[in-house]
C-alpha cells in the first residue's frame, strides 16, 4: 500500500492482516532471515521504517467481500483523548448497529493501535474501488440521515455528540493498493 495523500505521502505500507498475537511466536519465516531479506533486497532504498501493531475490530466492522481487494482506501485515523476511549467505542458501536438495522451499504472497518504510537488511535478505513468511489452517492443516504432512520433524532444527536466530546483530532488519507507488490495466499 502507498499513501496518496497525507503527511505520509509516498511512503510505503507493508503489513499482514489475520494475525494473531500468537502467530509472532512462531512465524512462518524466522525473523533474522526475514531482516537479511528485507536487507538485501529493499533495505539500501528505504530512509526509515516505523513497527505498529493495529488490532481489528471484526465486531463492529462491515467490510467487503473476502478477496475484494479496493484500489484505494480512505483512511480516517481519530485520536481519542484520555478516559474517553469507552464513549468513543461505544459510539462506534452503536454506528455499527444503525448501520446494520438500516442495511446501510457502506462497507468500512475498524482497528485500534495496539502498539507503536499514541494511545487513543482509532483507524476507520472506507474502501474504494476508484477515484469516482470518493464521491458522494445519490442512492446512499448519508451517514447521518442513516443514525437518525436507524434510532430516531435524539439518540442520533447524542452518538454525533459522544463522538465530538470524546475525539481530541482526527486526519485523512488515502491509500493505494498495489498488488504487484503484494502476496495475497490463495484460498
Amino acid at each position: 500500500m502507498l499513501f496518496r495523500s497525507g503527511p505520509s505521502t509516498g511512503t510505503y505500507i507493508v503489513g499482514r492482516v489475520n494475525q494473531h498475537w500468537s502467530d509472532f511466536d512462531k512465524p512462518p519465516i524466522p525473523d533474522q532471515a526475514d531482516v537479511a531479506e528485507y536487507q538485501k533486497v529493499i533495505g539500501g532504498y528505504v530512509e526509515s521504517m516505523v513497527a505498529m501493531y493495529y488490532e481489528s475490530m471484526p465486531k463492529i466492522s462491515n467490510p467487503p467481500s473476502p478477496g475484494m481487494a479496493p484500489k484505494f482506501d480512505e483512511v480516517i485515523t481519530f485520536h481519542v483523548r484520555y478516559s474517553k476511549g469507552s464513549d468513543f467505542r461505544s459510539a462506534i458501536s452503536r454506528i455499527y448497529d444503525a448501520a446494520q438495522k438500516t442495511k446501510w451499504p457502506v462497507n468500512f472497518e475498524w482497528y485500534t493501535l495496539a502498539s507503536g504510537g499514541n494511545t487513543g488511535t482509532f483507524v476507520l478505513l472506507l474502501p474504494r474501488n476508484n477515484w469516482a468511489d470518493f464521491e458522494d452517492k445519490p442512492d446512499v443516504k448519508p451517514f447521518r440521515d442513516m443514525l437518525k432512520e436507524a434510532f430516531g433524532q435524539s439518540e442520533a444527536d447524542s452518538i454525533v455528540d459522544r463522538i465530538d466530546r470524546s475525539v481530541e483530532s482526527e486526519t485523512t488519507e488515502i491509500i493505494q493498493f498495489h498488488p504487484e507488490l503484494s502476496y495475497l495466499p490463495g484460498k
